[in-house]
């Protein structure tokens, strides 16, 4: 039976006496990309951002790899008194910044189409959708 005096003794709550919020800032890039590049990239540039706490330091995880995409969660604190809203976005903005800086592309969100109609049937639309445009 765990006392609940040994529970309390290993356990911080940054946010119960304090204004310190902890921001989680997701993050893709394509397959080809090294994650620990990105990892790297991710934990320097939140050190650089004003609001962010230094203790505990910016922690960068991967999190994901999925249809050649990897997936990364940037996690931070933010310092006592910082207006956490704020400092999300700055983070966001200068983390989008460092990637393209770096020529490292962030995915777009891929969409499937199913067609139901056969070759012919899809020609067939496309010809009349063609020459109903040339007449107006």
């Amino acid at each position: 039976d765990v006392c609940s005096s040994d529970l309390s003794d290993k356990l911080v709550n940054w946010t119960l006496s304090g204004t310190r919020r902890r921001i989680d800032v997701d993050v893709s890039t394509l397959s080809e990309v090294p994650a620990a590049e990105t990892i790297e990239l991710l934990q320097r540039v939140a050190r650089e951002v004003e609001g962010v706490s230094n203790f505990p330091p910016p922690v960068a995880i991967m999190t994901s790899l999925t249809g050649g995409i990897l997936g990364f969660n940037l996690r931070v604190w933010t310092v006592d008194g910082a207006n956490w809203v704020t400092v999300r976005s700055s983070l966001a903005v200068h983390v989008r910044t460092a990637l393209a800086d770096a020529g490292i592309e962030v995915p777009r969100p891929q969409s499937e189409i199913h067609l139901a109609a056969s070759a012919s049937e899809a020609l067939d639309a496309l010809a009349s959708t063609t020459s109903v445009e040339r007449r107006r």
